[in-house]
């Protein structure tokens, strides 16, 4: 439903003149797939080409553009490791441009005796004589201020130069159809913030600001970035709110789960079950974040809450960013649902073939109640028979598109989102404005302290003896 005045944001970048398929590689690597990729690859800094002084006077080791007229070609002598040279001049002095080992041909045929063209490059002084070597930009005398300016240097991979990009940039630039500004005259005027349209242009092609001119732009993008993702939570969280959710309350498993816990619940786990609980309950589809330190027994809260999904005849799942945290999980949930008679499974990248389709069976036909995986499932293949809960552990290695894969397996499941990772409340409302939250602030009796310590990697060995004698002790 995307509007028409936006599908040339969208187009692909080998849509442009230029770009083929290596380029098209090296742009993926930056992330740039589409024309608005592009748009929003932002210089990381700027080399200041406006240094144009008289070649008598210019400072050695800084950047400098000049004027110049070739005088002369200097090859060196065969077998000698002394540069090629260019002498050019003007009306202030002489200057050298060096190339070590450059193709002679080329070099004539780019700097004709006679001519006048801008260089630009960083200089150095020898003898008295200032040179250039490997200038970075030869140019026609009617390019002196396309050259002679701030230049953007953006953010590079293999076999992409930044000229390559910056002109690729130029291009998708182009492109990008003029938009209404959607911020209040008055907040931008406050501000002292240009048209988001205007900030990118001025980012992408400064004139004669000064490079801490521009960070008020580069700030009014941030802000635009940050309303639109909150915007985009905000349809999210009302989308998944519309939808009905499954209801679902706890029963006889909850009860004897409770009762072969090795510990009791503390106060704050069990408010923080009661909300999990009365979200389940509401009929409406639970989008929950429950942020807790490591050993403050989200995992425990968890598994109390797939039970009452289970019971009513749903399936759940947890989804865990590794492999050896899934089989942790494993690991201590089957011991604890065994008892109850509850199946349950994992599925990794390790699980293939017979064994993989087995389990893929059983999980489409109800047979596994509880399924403890990775990334894998929420694989295409990967079809539930009644998800009704889904668990996600670590939930800030997951993008929310990733997240929200999972919660679509089923028919409406509610979601819950656990982290160990301490996140402050305005970038939590920032981060993840689709959820409600939930945190845990104490530890069960006798918990003890997380200790977490630096090794440096000389160390490993030290590291894995370490872990035998724990794990044989």
């Amino acid at each position: 439903m995307r509007p028409d005045i936006l599908k040339p944001l969208f187009d692909p970048v080998t849509t442009l003149k230029g770009v083929g398929d290596n380029a098209r590689h090296a742009l993926t690597r930056l992330g740039c797939e589409r024309i608005r990729d592009l748009l929003f690859h932002l210089p990381a800094h700027y080399l200041d080409r406006r240094y144009a002084p008289a070649i008598f006077e210019a400072e050695p080791g800084k950047v400098a553009t000049f004027l110049v007229t070739v005088e002369s070609h200097q090859q060196p002598a065969r077998g000698s490791k002394a540069p090629y040279k260019v002498v050019c001049g003007n009306e202030t002095g002489s200057l050298q441009l060096l190339y070590f080992k450059g193709n002679a041909a080329a070099v004539k045929n780019m700097l004709v005796t006679g001519r006048r063209y801008v260089v630009s490059g960083k200089t150095d002084r020898f003898d008295g004589i200032l040179q250039m070597a490997h200038p970075d930009i030869v140019a026609p005398p009617d390019q002196w201020n396309a050259v002679c300016r701030l230049e953007p240097q953006y953010p590079l991979t293999y076999a992409l130069s930044n000229r390559v990009l910056a002109r690729l940039i130029q291009a998708a630039l182009a492109r990008m159809p003029v938009l209404p500004e959607w911020a209040d005259a008055a907040f931008l005027e406050r501000r002292k913030w240009p048209a988001w349209e205007q900030a990118l242009r001025i980012l992408h092609a400064p004139a004669d600001d000064a490079p801490e001119t521009l960070e008020p732009l580069r700030t009014r993008l941030a802000y635009d970035e940050i309303l639109a993702g909150q915007l985009a939570l905000a349809m999210v969280r009302k989308n998944a709110k519309a939808k009905p959710g499954i209801p679902l309350t706890p029963g006889a498993l909850r009860e004897k789960a409770l009762k072969q816990l090795p510990f009791q619940l503390t106060e704050g786990q069990r408010q923080v079950l009661a909300e999990i609980d009365a979200d389940l309950a509401s009929g409406e589809r639970m989008m929950r974040l429950l942020q807790g330190d490591v050993g403050s027994g989200k995992t425990a809260l968890a598994l109390l809450a797939m039970l009452s999904a289970v019971e009513q005849g749903f399936q759940a799942a947890i989804m865990a960013p590794t492999e050896i945290l899934a089989r942790q999980h494993l690991h201590w949930i089957e011991s604890q649902l065994a008892p109850l008679g509850v199946q349950t499974a994992i599925l990794t990248g390790r699980e293939k073939g017979k064994k993989r389709e087995e389990l893929l069976a059983r999980l489409a036909g109800g047979q596994t109640q509880v399924v403890i995986g990775t990334h894998a499932l929420f694989q295409d293949d990967v079809v539930f028979h009644n998800l009704g809960l889904a668990v996600v552990d670590e939930q800030h290695r997951f993008g929310v598109m990733q997240r929200l894969r999972l919660g679509d397996k089923g028919r409406h499941p509610h979601v819950l989102m656990m982290t160990a990772t301490p996140i402050p409340r305005s970038l939590t409302l920032a981060a993840f404005g689709d959820m409600d939250c939930s945190r845990l602030t104490e530890k069960p009796p006798g918990r003890k302290p997380v200790d977490t310590r630096a090794v440096p990697s000389g160390r490993m060995d030290d590291v894995v003896e370490g872990l035998r004698r724990l794990l044989d002790g």
